[in-house]
């Protein structure tokens, strides 16, 4: 089996607990953004916003200049400066261009790669067919699908990402307004697009025995679904494991996480029941999530044990569906 082998460098971690939303998520930042990956069409266009809004930041106080200082010699407003670090708004080439050259970057070949991330900044991205999506779970499409590598850890339901559409619908539903439900299904088919891409990321999923004997939407939903993940574990691109009830206690208690790797971008982001939190730029806080990730990697099932497992969860949900029929027939 191959590992989810940590990289020299901390990635981008998430903890997502919701279901509404497909793991709703929270805002993010980049804190060493003077990495610009030379493949931006793999990278989302609001990533690429708010890397650039760092690296000009970062370039600005290179300079000892103000934000005000900045406003004032471009006849800007504060707040357009303000929107632009913090990568809320996307920025012209020629307004680049003028924020450079006070920060006296002239230089075309620092300007190109800052310029061509401009660009990328501007373009369309496929939720804009959802509107009305919370920010904060823009900010998760934006890195789910900017990510080379995606580890996720679930203690409750299957991941979004691997899900049936009946078992989402069973899922969505239990969270969400009936009128709603049909507009997340189709947004959860959008993310799962994800596993197709010639050029996506390598997938490490690691789910609670719990998640795959809780029997959502009943039992033919389920047993479809277990048939699924066994379908999916055998793609090249997708590592699928089970945590069995016997481990314990484990370092996934503390709730559900997904583990995102964009370059060598460390963001931390946590959501609980009782509200989101955000941790940014602290590598010991990240460090620590990936190392929880690799302890379960060590006690779940291992290579060529995924089916016997699926099976054995198959197998018992088949007989209580036999005994419960019996039952019913008195």
């Amino acid at each position: 089996m191959v590992r989810s082998v940590a990289p020299g460098r901390v990635p981008v971690v998430c903890v997502v607990a919701g279901c509404a939303y497909a793991e709703s998520p929270v805002s993010a930042t980049e804190s060493d953004t003077s990495v610009i990956l030379s493949d931006h069409t793999r990278v989302d266009p609001q990533v690429h916003r708010k890397r650039l809004g760092a690296r000009l930041k970062e370039a600005r106080e290179q300079a000892h200049l103000t934000q005000r200082q900045v406003t004032t010699a471009l006849e800007w407003s504060v707040s357009k400066l303000v929107r632009i670090e913090m990568g809320a708004v996307s920025v012209s080439a020629t307004d680049l261009r003028a924020l450079l050259r006070e920060y006296g970057m002239t230089d075309e070949q620092q300007l190109r790669p800052l310029l061509d991330q401009a660009r990328e900044g501007k373009r369309a991205t496929w939720w804009r067919d959802f509107p009305g999506l919370p920010a904060q779970f823009v900010s998760y499409l934006a890195y789910e699908s900017s990510a080379t590598l995606i580890r996720q850890f679930q203690g409750l339901v299957i991941p979004g990402l691997l899900q049936t559409e009946d078992y989402a619908r069973a899922v969505i539903g239990a969270v969400s307004e009936p009128e709603r439900v049909d507009a997340f299904l189709h947004l959860r088919r959008k993310r799962q697009q994800l596993l197709d891409k010639p050029d996506g990321p390598r997938l490490f999923f690691i789910l609670d025995e719990a998640a795959i004997r809780r029997p959502m939407g009943g039992a033919e939903v389920m047993l479809t679904q277990l048939r699924h993940l066994k379908v999916l574990g055998r793609r090249p691109n997708i590592t699928i494991q089970v945590l069995p009830f016997e481990v314990g206690q484990h370092p996934g208690l503390g709730g559900p996480f997904v583990v995102l790797e964009i370059g060598d971008d460390p963001v931390v982001y946590l959501e609980s029941s009782g509200g989101d939190m955000l941790n940014r730029d602290d590598p010991e806080e990240a460090s620590r999530y990936v190392s929880a990730f690799l302890e379960l990697e060590a006690v779940a099932t291992q290579e060529g044990e995924l089916d016997d497992f699926i099976d054995g969860a198959i197998a018992a949900l088949e007989a209580a569906a036999v005994f419960i029929n019996r039952i019913d027939r008195g």
